[in-house]
């Protein structure tokens, strides 16, 4: 069994690979995100005041009631960034950002672990090209730009699928906690 130091050691460049990757996401969703997109689109601006209602009301919703029942994942983490960053259409998509960050470290993930049968090398190119893709992907860098609960989604589906195929590797029962986790957390997601 490798330590730490050993593990840090050995991957060192493929950390610093997969960092550098992980801060091109970050940068391509974050850069000008005060101007891109211009101003709140309604489905954005429609749950603000809910996240002002959690932090100022004590609202505890599970779903959101209003708008035919819309799930409340990302409205408690609208909540989080407005406590943190202040109100401002700005804070509303700091939580898209860092879900569409994550969800290129999901792909890496998954794609390492669906891919363990293949050639190291081929493995690990694969990976991180894959994740690379996804970080300057437009349609995935617009989607993470915008406060949408659908950006969710994906975050969730690669964290489940990595998690089930590893729980199905190595029949670890954390693994398969993990997936349920993931699974069960989706439903507070999207539709």
């Amino acid at each position: 069994m490798i330590g730490f130091r050993g593990f840090a050691s050995k991957y060192r460049t493929d950390i610093a690979l997969l960092v550098g990757i992980l801060a091109i996401a970050l940068v391509f969703r974050l850069l000008f995100l005060d101007d891109y997109p211009r101003g709140l689109f309604a489905d954005e601006a429609s749950k603000g005041p809910f996240a002002l209602d959690i932090l100022f009301r004590n609202a505890r919703p599970i779903f959101n009631e209003s708008q035919s029942g819309r799930e409340a994942l990302l409205i408690y983490l609208e909540a989080i960034s407005i406590a943190l960053f202040g109100s401002s259409a700005t804070a509303l998509r700091i939580p898209a950002v860092i879900a569409g960050t994550l969800t290129v470290l999901g792909l890496y993930l998954l794609v390492s672990e669906t891919m363990n049968v293949a050639p190291p090398g081929q493995a690990r190119r694969t990976a991180f090209a894959s994740a690379l893709l996804l970080a300057v992907l437009y349609s995935h860098v617009s989607f993470s730009r915008s406060a949408f609960r659908g950006v969710l989604v994906p975050l969730f589906v690669v964290f489940f699928l990595y998690w089930l195929n590893r729980a199905w590797r190595t029949n670890r029962r954390a693994s398969f906690v993990w997936a349920g986790i993931c699974l069960g957390g989706s439903l507070y997601t999207y539709t």
